[in-house]
């Protein structure tokens, strides 16, 4: 059973992206949702995107997070590895920002779900970014919808 910050029934699921036209030539969404999510542990993503009029869409996206109740600072989320252990040898670990790319396999709607991802209540809001990626067809893009469920 999920703890729910609020209720059961507010807050914790929200529409990150309507569905809508992804933006033309490969620039992310000028001016994206931002849901507040303080205090919440996690996130799961759930994605439908549709590829464009022509076949081989591919669409990016990628989660920026503020620690800001007001959302002016953003800063986007990585990625961490953790270096190979060995003893009396210092360990070099790799991070760095992540973006998520989608590959259309069929004509119509696909859905995916990403997450959770990990908020453990350090950050205010959240927004998800996305564009049709410059790999697939980036003058016909196609569409996206993000809905977000927080625990």
């Amino acid at each position: 059973m999920t703890d729910h910050t609020i209720s059961t029934t507010y807050l914790d699921r929200q529409i990150a992206r309507i569905s809508a036209v992804l933006p033309l030539l490969s620039a992310y969404d000028p001016t994206p949702l931002e849901l507040d999510c303080p205090s919440f542990d996690y996130v799961t993503v759930y994605v439908t995107y549709a590829e464009g009029a022509v076949a081989g869409g591919v669409m990016r996206m990628k989660a920026e997070v503020s620690p800001d109740t007001t959302g002016v600072r953003w800063k986007q989320l990585g990625l961490y590895k953790a270096g190979a252990v060995a003893s009396g040898v210092e360990s070099l670990s790799n991070v760095q920002r992540e973006e998520i790319e989608y590959g259309a396999t069929a004509a119509g709607a696909e859905k995916f779900v990403l997450g959770p991802i990990a908020l453990q209540g350090g950050y205010q809001r959240i927004r998800f970014l996305c564009k049709e990626s410059a790999t697939g067809k980036p003058l016909t893009p196609g569409t996206a919808q993000i809905i977000v469920i927080f625990g």
